[in-house]
């Protein structure tokens, strides 16, 4: 089973449209939720839109990285041709954006996806910086 180098992981990292973001509740342990995001350097930028339908912006995602900044993105491609699977993991230290730091996370998800380029489309976002990456594939 070949594991990805580094570079090859950021790439598929960068081509995934994706993901499922994986933080700490204080109960539950880990808390696991689909997630769109850009990819900057080593850094992910998610974000926390109004497009979607959800109840508040008050997402459980911000308090639990506000109780333990510990997080991780998994992306994944799947096929029914079991030698194309890989899956890549980003695992580091995720903190909320503000201010200045905001204005071009947003730019980046923007560029990204359409429905973000609606001014108010994002209200917040969180970053995570990459301290390990890991990644597999089947061929």
């Amino acid at each position: 089973m070949p594991t990805l180098p580094s570079d090859e992981c950021l790439a598929r990292l960068a081509r995934a449209r994706h993901g499922v973001l994986a933080t700490v509740h204080e109960r539950r342990g880990v808390d696991a939720v689909p997630v769109v995001f850009a990819l900057s350097d080593r850094r992910l930028i998610l974000p926390v839109d109004t497009v979607k339908p959800k109840a508040t912006t008050a997402l459980q995602r911000l308090a639990n990285i506000d109780a333990d900044p510990s997080a991780c993105l998994l992306v994944d491609g799947w096929d029914e041709d079991w030698s194309r699977l890989w899956w890549v993991r980003a695992s580091g230290r995720a903190r909320r954006l503000d201010g200045d730091e905001l204005a071009p996370a947003i730019a980046a998800l923007a560029t990204r996806y359409g429905p973000y380029r609606r001014p108010g489309a994002v209200v917040a976002a969180l970053e995570l910086s990459i301290d390990e990456l890991r990644g597999w594939s089947a061929s």
